[in-house]
């Protein structure tokens, strides 16, 4: 004789089953993203004892508390922000945003002499960037934005050389996030641009290795 109860059981255990097992089959796979750098000049970086290559410092670089978390961040509105659960960065992003642009101002100077704080080398450093990033993320239409204030310091009697603000606008071709954040590491591409042409100017008070 058939146990009613037991029965009602066994449904009961295939329905949560078949609603785990949909549950699974429903759940969007988590993808991972990193932020790009510049790609590489044919030629090597500048590597001669001859040349007088400036020692830049990257760092510290603070950004918003919306963005210490592995989810990407999307804007829908002025005021509202959404979590995006299934796009995450493969590593904390104030730390990919700050090795990129060291790896950007490195080809862009043509000097293997930058270093990302917290330092770690003992030479001591001719300019040090300091940035308060307060904008960086996208909207749903893929547009991507890129605020912040940057500076740069020395070890003179007057540290501070250069203090700017921009806001980069980028578009992304696409509403995929593989593109958008493409858009957002041209961001950062641009933001590297603009410091790397205010160094490029600044003076060098260094003698060459030859000639000590």
């Amino acid at each position: 004789m058939t146990n009613p109860k037991k029965m009602y059981t066994g449904r009961i255990l295939q329905v949560l089953l078949l609603s785990t097992l949909v549950g699974c089959a429903e759940t969007a796979p988590t993808k991972f993203y990193l932020l790009n750098s510049l790609a590489s000049p044919s030629n090597n970086v500048a590597s001669s004892v001859e040349s007088v290559t400036p020692v830049v410092g990257v760092g510290p670089i603070d950004f918003p508390d919306y963005l210490d978390r592995p989810q990407i961040m999307s804007r829908i509105g002025p005021n509202e922000l959404t979590i995006q659960e299934f796009q995450r960065w493969a590593e904390p992003l104030k730390d990919n945003f700050s090795n990129v642009l060291a790896e950007n101002l490195s080809i862009l100077l043509q000097t293997n002499q930058v270093e990302v704080h917290p330092w770690r080398g003992v030479q001591p450093r001719d300019y040090q960037i300091q940035i308060t990033v307060t904008r960086f993320d996208s909207d749903l239409s893929g547009r991507t934005f890129l605020s912040a204030r940057w500076k740069i310091l020395s070890n003179e009697k007057e540290p501070v050389l250069v203090v700017r603000q921009v806001q980069l606008i980028q578009e992304s071709v696409s509403q995929d996030f593989a593109d958008v954040i493409a858009a957002m590491s041209q961001n950062v591409a641009d933001l590297s641009r603009e410091i790397a042409d205010a160094l490029k100017v600044l003076p060098l008070n260094r003698v060459p290795p030859s000639a000590m």
